[in-house]
């Protein structure tokens, strides 16, 4: 077998100006198309003001086997029923980013068709408006 690396491409969403205590979707990523045993993730991360409380911002994933019917999203998300990606400590207002996150890891080894990453802010306060981003790259095998 055979392990190569898919290009780094940008998330569709991202996570500018999201009020603390909230879910924001940050882009899909299609696992159907080609031989992913993998996908990384990087996500950058800046506060707004100074954070207070957690200080971070946490990566989760809604999957779905059919495309269309994701596990919980939004503001009623239930944690529970999310995979725990990562998070990205926010200490101050500059921007940080996080190491690259292993999406297979996080399913038990396995992705599925289709996987939606969400961020929680968790860090206190709002999000910078600009500058809240996430890329991801696929390994393949052959």
């Amino acid at each position: 077998m055979t392990t190569t690396y898919g290009t780094a491409t940008s998330l569709s969403g991202n996570f500018n100006s999201a009020a603390n205590a909230s879910y924001t979707d940050i882009g899909t990523i299609d696992f159907t198309s080609a031989n992913i045993m993998d996908c990384l993730v990087e996500v950058t991360a800046q506060a707004g003001s100074t954070p207070s409380g957690n200080q971070q911002v946490i990566l989760y994933a809604r999957s779905s086997v059919d495309g269309t019917n994701y596990s919980d999203a939004g503001s009623s998300a239930n944690v529970r029923n999310l995979r725990f990606i990562g998070s990205i400590s926010l200490t101050d207002a500059s921007a940080h980013r996080s190491t690259s996150l292993s999406l297979a890891s996080s399913f038990g080894g396995v992705l599925p068709p289709k996987v939606t990453l969400t961020a929680y802010n968790d860090a206190g306060v709002t999000l910078a408006a600009s500058g809240c981003t996430g890329q991801y790259r696929s390994i393949n095998y052959s």
